[in-house]
C-alpha cells in the first residue's frame, strides 16, 4: 500500500506543480505527504529531502510560524528520532 501511496502522490505532485506551482499550499502539502510516506517506508533520507523541500516552501509563502510550518518542522524531527 505505500508503494501506491507513493505513486499516487507523485502523479498529484507533477500535477499540483504544473497547475498551481512549486510554492502553492497545495503543492506544498502533497510535497509534505510524499515525506510521510517517505518515512513509513524508513527511507529517512528521502523523507528529509521532501520534508525540507515543504519546510523552506511554507516558510517563504505562510511564515516561520504558520502552523503547516511547524507540522513540518515536527515531521523532521520525528525522522531524527526515528533514523
Amino acid at each position: 500500500e505505500l508503494e501506491e501511496a507513493r505513486k499516487v502522490n507523485e502523479r498529484c505532485l507533477a500535477g499540483r506543480e504544473k497547475v498551481l506551482g512549486e510554492d502553492h499550499k497545495q503543492t506544498l502539502g502533497t510535497v509534505n505527504n510524499l515525506g510521510l510516506v517517505y518515512h513509513e517506508l524508513k527511507d529517512y533520507e528521502k523523507a528529509l529531502e521532501y520534508y525540507e523541500r515543504a519546510l523552506k516552501g511554507y516558510e517563504k509563502t505562510l511564515g516561520k510560524t504558520h502552523p503547516d510550518t511547524l507540522m513540518t518542522v515536527m515531521n523532521i524531527a520525528n525522522v531524527y528520532n526515528d533514523g
